[in-house]
């Protein structure tokens, strides 16, 4: 596995170690396992997201927000259609 970032994350170092971890590996991947790539690319939205949300002083309702959608049911939602009476 290669540990040196491409130039396309070269600028990241200097906020979080974590995103040019998980960048490089969702580059590594995308051609031969997608699946893996698109894996990492989640995991390197939420680490980008907990940094956005700790900066704008939200952490706390995001943590909240996950903790919601973690306790869903994981059975799909039924979804009502209404026709318009006029």
């Amino acid at each position: 596995m290669n540990t040196t970032p491409s130039s396309n994350l070269a600028f990241l170092p200097l906020h979080d170690p974590r995103l040019v971890a998980l960048g490089t590996q969702a580059e590594e991947h995308f051609a031969s396992d997608a699946t893996i790539a698109l894996f990492n690319l989640r995991q390197f939205r939420e680490v980008l997201a907990k940094r956005a949300a700790a900066k704008a002083g939200l952490a706390d309702a995001l943590e909240a927000l996950q903790k919601s959608i973690t306790e869903c049911s994981p059975q799909p939602c039924e979804i009502q259609i209404y026709e318009r009476r006029d």
